[in-house]
């Protein structure tokens, strides 16, 4: 298979076959990327589009020896992210999206039966982790990021980025913890019908 470089050479020098190729081998990457950050807004295709632009009007500011291909892509979808969180209209929206603030989890409607609800579980709460834990989180755990890699794309150290995912795990075992508490609670309507049952 032809090398990301070889191709990334060939944009370079204007071969639209190349840069489709390129298109194809990482939009569901990072399609899954934009929408896992921006919790599936429709505004991801459009950040999508914009990453693979710039692809092909900044390709040879992309150095192969300081970044994978992936890598960089990756660091501009997450530019452009935040760049979107960044509009005023966005920062009202996320205003509630503060790092202490756990409560802002809405609960699950129905209670983990199997592995595809304990899946959906845990991106949902994922999705509401505040935007730096989410993102490092979904680098390394979703899009199978190495510590390094995820940092170079957020721009910070690695022991920053280790630092996000720890208060990301702690957030979560919380999130979790609570969720479970409310699934084994029975609502007054449970109740009354339980008092009901055994009256008559």
């Amino acid at each position: 298979m032809i090398t990301d470089e070889k191709l990334m050479r060939r944009v370079c020098d204007g071969d639209e076959s190349a840069y489709r190729l390129l298109v194809s081998r990482h939009i569901t990457s990072i399609g899954r990327y934009t929408m896992r950050l921006l919790n599936g807004r429709q505004d991801y295709e459009d950040i999508s589009q914009e990453v693979f632009l710039r692809l092909w009007l900044k390709a040879k500011t992309w150095d192969p020896k300081s970044a994978k291909l992936s890598t960089w892509l990756h660091r501009i979808a997450f530019n452009l992210c935040m760049d979107y969180f960044r509009r005023p209209s966005q920062r009202e929206s996320h205003s509630d999206l503060k790092e202490s603030d756990i409560d802002a989890v809405q609960a699950l409607d129905e209670p983990v039966n199997d592995v595809a609800q304990r899946f959906r579980q845990l991106e949902k709460l994922i999705s509401e982790l505040p935007e730096s834990q989410r993102s490092a989180t979904t680098l390394v755990y979703q899009q199978g990021f190495a510590n390094k890699e995820a940092s170079e794309i957020m721009g910070i150290s690695v022991k920053a980025l280790e630092s996000l995912l720890s208060r990301s795990r702690k957030t979560l075992r919380v999130l979790v913890s609570s969720e479970s508490s409310k699934a084994e609670k029975s609502s007054p309507l449970e109740k009354e019908e339980k008092l009901y049952a055994k009256q008559n």
